[in-house]
């Protein structure tokens, strides 16, 4: 994954956005809160459609100048795990400054943003650490696989969580209402006659990391014989990417983590600093 960002002033950023993987951010000098966003990855199942991805956003996340945060940006799976989930994440440290380990031997962690990933069918949920401005929204959940005993369909990929509500189900559904978030892809369309094996699905849209922005409407929905259409993404998404759900024949679009610093910035809605430099 390529990291990139400017600034290690009062003003700047870190994007983490090019594929799944564990990076270390150092806060600059003279930084003392962060904010932040973070999108789990999209699900990913044999027969249904995968999950869209959770969408997680905090400001003025308290930290220190020169402190080392762990930051996740999660990869598709087709069951629920730690690498799904993408997110911010401080060592515990003991009386003597030295991480805490688990009975592994591996450093324990607390949660400072987490936008949680797809997991099989089911939307991932989010969270950040508690006395914080924080917000978000749940991914949809992929609609199932379909089966007449004469035609059937793979279950098609949902939508990524917005900034303020859920990302839209498989089967074609819309997000919330002005949440920022993406919508669900549709399934092929069953007719009473044979349709000629198994169809398969679509992915869900995936959003965007840089602040809340246009919600995405419906996909049209197809007629009789028509392939599955895929969800349309948000808030300056592009494709599944990020969190959006995937089907039977393609994995769900990675995760992907934003941090800003400055105090003229916050999301949801003023976390462009491009915008404002």
């Amino acid at each position: 994954l390529t990291v990139s960002g400017s600034g290690d002033g009062y003003i700047g950023e870190r994007v983490y956005e090019d594929g799944p993987g564990v990076f270390t951010f150092t806060v600059p000098a003279g930084i003392r809160a962060i904010h932040a966003c973070a999108v789990g990855a999209g699900g990913h199942d044999t027969y249904d459609g995968g999950g869209g991805g959770g969408l997680a956003w905090a400001n003025s996340i308290p930290v220190e100048p020169g402190e080392k945060l762990e930051v996740r940006a999660g990869q598709s799976l087709t069951s629920g795990s730690d690498l799904s989930h993408s997110g911010i994440y401080r060592a515990i440290l003991d009386e003597n400054g030295d991480p805490v380990l688990d009975q592994q031997d591996n450093p324990r962690y607390t949660m400072l943003l987490e936008g949680r990933g797809g997991e099989s069918n089911n939307g991932g949920s989010f969270g950040a650490v508690a006395g914080v401005d924080s917000g978000g929204g749940e991914g949809g959940d992929g609609s199932l696989y379909y089966n007449n005993n004469v035609n059937s369909a793979f279950g098609s990929g949902a939508g990524a969580g917005g900034y303020d509500g859920a990302g839209g189900d498989g089967g074609g559904r819309a997000p919330a209402p002005n949440s920022g978030g993406a919508s669900g892809g549709t399934q092929f369309f069953i007719t009473s006659g044979n349709m000629g094996g198994t169809q398969p699905g679509a992915v869900g849209g995936g959003v965007g990391i840089r602040g809340r922005g246009t919600t995405a409407t419906a996909p049209p929905q197809q007629g009789s014989g028509e392939s599955a259409k895929a969800g349309k993404p948000g808030s300056g998404g592009d494709g599944k990417e990020f969190g959006g759900g995937g089907h039977s024949g393609e994995m769900g679009g990675h995760g992907a983590v934003r941090i800003i610093w400055g105090i003229r910035f916050s999301y949801p809605d003023n976390a462009d600093i491009e915008a404002v430099e």
